[in-house]
């Protein structure tokens, strides 16, 4: 018996530090779903903001975004680029487009290249009347020179005509394409994502 109780003590022993670690995760999970929770709603706060200040309903901006992440699995970067993309004037049937169209570029270029960045360096180009940033570096991929796009760029202008005149360009990249083939090569993955 002296064998059995010593063996119990252990076992008890066992059971309440495997107890306590399960507690001890359980409530860092929990802390950590609170957490997320707060940043997402956060992050939906400054995506119904942009959203309101661009005129783009706040469900089409959610839509956007649900499929920004679904491809790229950052829900932050996602919300960020689409606030960019609606700052500079984005909207209706152009948003969809500019969205495919940096959507597939960072799927080609995902070593580099990133959504939210593109979109940064995009606004900051129609902002100042010069390809920038990232923007920079898409152009020059995709073998377009960056001064012959600024004259082009240049000789728009109003804000619709420099937004078709950047959609016109990055459409001869065929990078909506890429988006589509990137989202139908990898369905199951974007059904899980956009689930999430």
């Amino acid at each position: 018996t002296q064998r059995l109780k010593g063996g119990f003590t252990v076992l008890k022993g066992a059971v309440a530090a495997l107890v306590a670690s399960g507690i001890t995760a359980l409530v860092s999970g929990l802390a950590n779903a609170v957490n997320e929770s707060r940043e997402f709603r956060q992050e939906l706060a400054y995506l119904e903001q942009g959203a309101e200040d661009a005129g783009v309903s706040f469900e089409k901006a959610k839509d956007k975004v649900k499929g920004v992440f679904a491809v790229f699995g950052e829900e932050d970067s996602a919300v960020e680029g689409l606030n960019n993309l609606m700052t500079a004037g984005f909207d209706g049937d152009a948003l969809d487009k500019i969205t495919d169209q940096l959507t597939g570029a960072a799927v080609k270029w995902h070593d580099t290249l990133k959504f939210e960045g593109l979109a940064d360096g995009l606004q900051e180009t129609l902002a100042t009347g010069n390809a920038i940033g990232p923007f920079v570096e898409l152009l020059e991929r995709g073998g377009i020179v960056a001064d012959d796009f600024n004259a082009g760029l240049a000789a728009a202008t109003t804000s619709a005509e420099k937004q078709q005149y950047v959609l016109d360009t990055l459409s001869k990249l065929g990078l909506s394409d890429v988006a589509e083939g990137y989202r139908e090569a990898n369905k199951s993955l974007i059904e899980s994502q956009e689930a999430q």
